[in-house]
């Protein structure tokens, strides 16, 4: 059987706070910086960011809490731009891009 080493669980601009679970898994906090613009995976962090900022400042806040930065959903909505090319190209710091979320399978948009 597969067994996971660790769990983060975001939501829209709160901070998840973590406890002992089980002594086998790592919980890790996080945050789905969301309000103002396109949404940003915050793993790591220890403080809940402001989220009508500019999406720069969001990952150089999370960064300097020590976090990992990821741009969520890239094709979510009708147009398939949550996430304009013109504004990944320019953004810095960021660790990834998500590359699928299984809810856009019921909403509008292309999941991948």
């Amino acid at each position: 059987m597969k067994s996971y080493d660790f769990l983060v669980v975001t939501d829209h601009d709160k901070l998840t706070p973590v406890g002992a679970v089980d002594e086998r898994l790592i919980l890790v906090p996080g945050c789905e910086v969301s309000a103002g613009g396109g949404h940003v995976v915050a793993v790591g962090i220890t403080d809940l960011i402001e989220p009508r900022q500019p999406r720069q400042a969001i990952i150089d806040a999370i960064n300097a809490q020590g976090g990992v930065a990821i741009l969520a959903h890239p094709n979510w909505g009708e147009s398939f731009c949550h996430w304009q090319q013109e504004e990944l190209a320019n953004l810095q710091g960021y660790a990834g891009i998500e590359v699928f979320n299984g809810n856009i399978l019921r909403n509008s948009g292309n999941p991948l």
